[in-house]
This record gives C-alpha cells, sequence and structure tokens, in this order.
C-alpha cells in the first residue's frame, strides 16, 4: 500500500484549511472597508514575503534538513510484503560523508565466514520519507540489481555482466523480468550450497 497520497491529503488539508479561512476573513475585511485592508496588507506583506522565499528556497535547504520518515530494519516487515530484499540483523550502516539522504547497509564479510550474495543496500531519501531502495547481489563476475521505485510501487531488475569488460572494454547492462531475477539468484544460491 503506497502511503504517499495519504501523506499529500493530509498536508494539503493541514495547510488549505488555514488559508481558506483567512482569505475568506481578507475578503468579509475588504467589503467592510478598503482603506484598513491596504494597511493590513502591508503589514502582512514582509512576512508573507519571507515565508514564500522559505518555502520556494526548501529545496535549496534540504541538505541541511533530516529526513522525517527514516526506514531501518524495523521496516523489514514492509519490505518482506512489498517484496523487497530485508536488511539483515548483521548488516551495517555505512557512515557516508555528511549526506543525511543516502543510508548505504553492508554486509560485513570476513574471509572466516562463507559469503554472502546479497551485499550492498541503499536507500535514499527526500525530506517526506524514502524515494528509492537499491540492492547489489553478486556472483563472480555477474550482478543483479533491484531498485524499488517508492513513488511509482514499482521494482527494477537490472543483470550486469562484468565479464564483458574484459573482452570489449564495456560492462552489459540488461534489464530483465522478476522472473528472471529470481531464477539467476536461485541458481547462485545452488552454487553456493554445493
Amino acid at each position: 500500500m503506497n502511503d504517499r497520497p495519504l501523506v499529500y491529503l493530509s498536508l494539503a488539508v493541514f495547510f488549505g484549511l488555514p488559508l481558506a479561512a483567512i482569505g475568506l476573513a481578507y475578503r468579509f475585511d475588504y467589503k467592510a472597508g478598503k482603506k484598513a485592508f491596504t494597511r493590513s496588507i502591508h503589514s502582512m506583506g514582509i512576512p508573507a514575503l519571507l515565508l514564500l522565499l522559505f518555502v520556494l528556497g526548501s529545496p535549496f535547504l534540504q541538505k541541511d534538513l533530516f529526513p522525517l520518515c527514516v526506514i531501518d530494519r524495523n521496516y523489514n516487515a514492509q519490505r518482506l510484503q512489498k517484496g523487497i530484499p530485508l536488511i539483515e540483523e548483521n548488516w551495517s550502516l555505512q557512515e557516508e560523508d555528511g549526506n543525511r539522504y543516502l543510508k548505504i547497509y553492508t554486509y560485513p564479510y570476513s574471509g572466516a565466514e562463507k559469503r554472502n550474495i546479497h551485499i550492498r543496500k541503499s536507500v535514499t531519501y527526500n525530506l517526506l520519507g524514502p524515494e528509492t531502495e537499491t540492492d547489489f547481489f553478486r556472483e563472480g563476475d555477474q550482478m543483479l540489481v533491484t531498485e524499488y521505485d517508492y513513488r511509482q510501487n514499482k521494482t527494477r531488475y537490472t543483470h550486469i555482466d562484468l565479464t564483458s569488460a574484459a573482452a570489449s572494454g564495456r560492462v552489459h547492462y540488461s534489464q530483465i523480468t522478476g522472473e528472471q531475477f529470481k531464477s539467476i539468484l536461485d541458481n547462485w544460491t545452488l552454487i553456493e550450497l554445493k
């Protein structure tokens, strides 16, 4: 279930109702006395202009603000429902260089333990919450990438062949279906078990 329309509706009601009431009050005030109305507009002009500048400038200020809704391991039940790979308990959060809108989780690989196929997850945010969640899987010279888009509620699957870089100097990317992704991943799991 996509919660984004509910958030937008809540914001519209939260800001829309007071603005409608203020607009209606100003309309009645204008009818009662045009000079007093003009003076009140001048006294309210500077705060309204500052508010407008803040609203228009907020995309540039977002780099200094934290996302309102950060999803972590506590969101794994919803990930399971949406078919998104989970953040495992032993994964660690990598601190990025001051980027509050990107969280990267990695598998803590050490030579003594068995290697995990699911190696990395990155979650990008905007001010209201997550935008995309990208998972990386690797087996030998092959990689699979899944990208879940929270705005469109869709997953995109990509197969990356790193062996093609040795022959042609270019890495080969191809879009695959969810069934192809599961088939390749199942095949890799069987290789791991042998």
